[in-house]
Formats: C-alpha cells, structure tokens, sequence
C-alpha cells in the first residue's frame, strides 16, 4: 500500500489492504477533474482515451510481484524520460497501467480539492457507492482525506478543511515534535476572536503589562477590549496612564460601562461580540507568547467546549454533596471535556458564541448570588446549558504582574470561605446542577416535573445526586 504524505487515514485500511488485485497492477480512486475539466481530457492529452478514468496516485493498494512479473518499472522509467508528463510520476502510472487497475470509492482517497470545482451532486454522479448528502459528510465517512495540491493547510492555504486539518494536527500531539509558528494562525481568523479583560483603579498603572502581554501573542488577536467603570474612573480616559494609553489603536480598545465588579471582563464582551469567540483573561497575569494560540488551537479541537488554561476539580464527599471549595483537585490537567472541571479565570478562558446559558446576562441573579465569583456564575451557566469544559493540553504557568497582589479577590474567596458561601447560594437557586456535575444529566423531563409537583400537588421537588453502581441522579 502506497500513501501520499499529505494524507489523514482515519481508519485502520484493513478492506482496502484486502481488496482482490491479483490480475490487476493496483487498486485506486479516480480523479475527476483531470478527465471533466481540461479541455482536451486528460485521457485525451495522454493518448489513453480507452482508459476507464484518470485516477489519482496518492493512495494505491500496489501488486507488486505481477509489476515485477510485467516489467513494469522499466516502462515506467521509460515513459517518465520519453512521454508527457503533466503531473510527473502520476501521468507515467496512468499510462503504463492503463487497463490494469481497480478502481475504488472516494473514501479510499477523498480529495479536498474537489469542492472547489464540483458539487456534491456531480460527485455522486461521478464516484463508486456515492451518495453523499455533503463535503461534511464525504470527509465525515472518508477512511483517507488527502490534502492534494500545492496548496497546503500547514503552508498558510485556508479552504474549508482546513480547521478539519488542523484539529487532526493538534488531537495528533505531533505538535511537540514538529512545532510550527503557530498552527492555528492557518486556520482561525483573528477577526473571529476578542479578547476581554477589566481592571480597577488599584491595578490600573500595571494593567498595561497585561495587555502588552497578550498583544505580543504568536497568534495576535486582532481586538483587546479594556471594559472600565464609568464610576471609578469619571473622567474616562484622562483618568487613565499614559503607558495605558499609547496601546489603543494598536489593538486595544477602551469600553466603558456601569461597575459590575469583574464580571466586566466578560458580559459587555458577550452582548457586544455575541457572535464570536471571546477569550478572557485577568488583569494581573503576565501570559506566555502561546497562551492564546494554544486556547485556540484546542478549540479547533472540540469547538462545542469551553476552553481554559487552569482549572480544579469539584469533589463531592460519599453523601453526594460537593465538598468545600478547599479540598477541590487543584491546577488538574484532564484531556477529557468535563461538567467537573472549574475553570479559574487568572489563566484565561475561551467561549464560543452561545456557550453559556442565557441567564448569564441577568445581572440582579449573579450580584446577588455570586457578588464576588464570576468564575462560579460563568462556569454555572455553562452547565446549565450543557457546555462541558476542557482543558488546554499544554502547561500553563502563572506569572503575576510584579505588586499587583496586594489586592486580590482569590484570597477572600479562597482562603477566606467566601467561595463556599457563593456556591451554595448559586447551587441552591439551579439544584439540579449538583446532579449534572456528578453524575450526567437530570432526566429531561425535570424542569415539567418540579412545575407539576409545585403547582397540582402543592409540594416542593428537588434534585440531588447520591451515588450508585450507574451513577445516576436520583429524585428525593
């Protein structure tokens, strides 16, 4: 079996390896374009005209002792030296087995380059066993993706797989090994993303550090929205250092809003960018020149999760209750996507449009419940609408702004039990995250039942999570 380097296999080739060729030369996918589009056909130009088809040589399941028998590889010398050669060896292969190869499904060899010239309809017209409802679905049930053309996902070329490329390239992990200058600036736009943070006035004459940080990023975000409150800082930008201020239209922009505490850093970003990926980060953390390439480069991954640098692990104790925020799992790293996994925002969080719940935005509901966690009213409303998170595969160090933890929320938080206050209010208001979070999903029909129990039988229902064999929520 022959493969291009270009390729992606995605199984294990096992039919393809015992396809019957024993009176063939090979076993191969078609290429269409050469035979449908030039003018004259390929066939044509090659003088094979009684050739089937022009297949592409990518991928060739090979009989190597009847080439051997036939004399083939010296026709195939000779044929490179005296013959046409539009596309070096692959001509000379049509030519010398000419009447002597099998041909094969796409999914043997999908060619990506297809759907810049033809339908999906035209494809099925054209291909063995196809009946493809979509490129998505070709490439979904293709067993080889070949990547053919000058025109490469690694070199800078962007079409519509090229993000499908790339998180093959990132589930890989090749990337240690084979680092390239960033691979998700070839196949996410800059103008797709934002990144959001706010400060104060006590953090204010360092934030630009911060700042500086994320605009030197290998993969430069094209947008970082500073969100400040019009209270702490009355007369705007006057008010604000001038080592702040050389940074904006160099791809800083100033916001403005009412005083939210630190949930500015994030939901004017999401009415205002509601469409796109918006990365948070905090005001008081210098990030390495990777941090954001590599948030992206894990979305590409798992786009449907919410993607987080640092992150601890909720516990529950044997009665299914969660246990105090103290003896959580800290600073985990977990390459599955989980409900359990607590993003904390010092080391950067990215959320895809509509991640989070919509009650994100009901700001009487997170100041009276979590007035001083965002990270635990965030990462609730990614629960509650069913958004898993992920962590970042690469380690994550933090490196603080020199001075800048004199004042920080972490210590009463933490330390100081206040984390544990907010998140039994926030559990007490949304129950059946407790069962979410520990075992999967409440049954769907919850949110009816508790209506039902409520209002015909005048009793309260709850949801709580209490461990079996199945780990199952249970209704008590």
């Amino acid at each position: 079996m022959y493969l291009d380097g270009d390729t992606i296999i995605k199984s294990d080739l096992l039919s393809l390896f015992f396809t019957d060729v024993s009176d063939k030369y090979a076993a191969v996918v078609e290429d269409i374009k050469p035979k449908l589009v030039y003018k004259p056909s390929i066939l044509t130009k090659l003088s094979i005209e009684s050739h089937e088809a022009y297949f592409n040589s990518g991928v060739m399941l090979l009989n190597l002792k009847k080439i051997r028998e036939d004399n083939v590889i010296d026709k195939l010398f000779s044929y490179r030296r005296n013959g046409l050669n539009f596309f070096m060896d692959q001509d000379a292969l049509n030519v010398v087995f000419s009447g002597k190869v099998n041909y094969l499904p796409l999914k043997y060899n999908f060619l990506t380059t297809l759907q810049e010239i033809f339908s999906i309809e035209e494809v099925n017209m054209n291909y063995l066993e196809a009946s493809y409802a979509s490129y998505d679905d070709v490439a979904t049930k293709a067993e080889v993706v070949h990547f053919a053309s000058k025109n490469k996902p690694w070199s800078g070329h962007r079409n519509d797989f090229t993000a499908y490329w790339m998180s093959e390239y990132v589930r890989s992990y090749t990337e240690n090994a084979l680092p390239i200058l960033h691979p998700v600036q070839y196949s996410f736009s800059p103008s797709d993303l934002v990144v959001s943070l706010t400060s104060y006035p006590a953090r204010i004459g360092t934030v630009h550090i911060t700042i500086e940080s994320i605009l030197n990023q290998v993969f430069r975000p094209s947008l970082v929205v500073l969100w400040l409150a019009e209270e702490q800082f009355p007369n705007k930008e006057r008010d604000l250092p001038d080592q702040l201020l050389r940074y904006v239209g160099q791809g800083l922009l100033i916001g403005w809003c009412h005083d939210i505490r630190s949930y500015k850093k994030l939901i004017p970003s999401l009415g205002l960018f509601s469409n796109k990926v918006v990365v948070t980060a905090d005001d008081d953390i210098i990030y390495n020149e990777h941090w954001l390439g590599n948030l992206v480069a894990s979305y590409l991954q798992e786009p449907d999760a919410i993607h987080c640098c640092r992150a601890h692990h909720i516990a529950f104790d044997s009665d299914g209750e969660v246990l105090p925020y103290r003896r959580w799992k800290r600073d985990v790293k977990d390459r599955a996507s989980s409900y359990k996994n607590f993003f904390t925002g010092c080391g950067g969080v990215l959320y895809p449009p509509r991640s989070l719940h919509s009650d994100v935005m009901n700001e009487s509901s997170f100041t009276e419940l979590c007035p001083y966690g965002d990270d635990i009213w965030f990462w609730g409303m990614a629960v509650l609408n069913g958004t898993k998170i992920k962590i970042v595969d690469q380690k994550f160090d933090l490196s603080f702004v020199p001075d800048s933890q004199d004042t920080a929320l972490w210590r009463d938080n933490d330390k100081g039990g206040r984390n544990d206050v907010m998140l039994k209010a926030f559990f007490d208001r949304y129950p059946r995250l407790v069962g979410r979070v520990a075992g999967g999903d409440v049954p769907d029909g919850h949110d009816a039942l508790t209506s039902y129990a409520a209002n015909e039988l005048g009793v309260e229902v709850s949801f709580r999570y209490t461990p079996k064999k199945k780990e199952d929520p249970e209704l008590i």
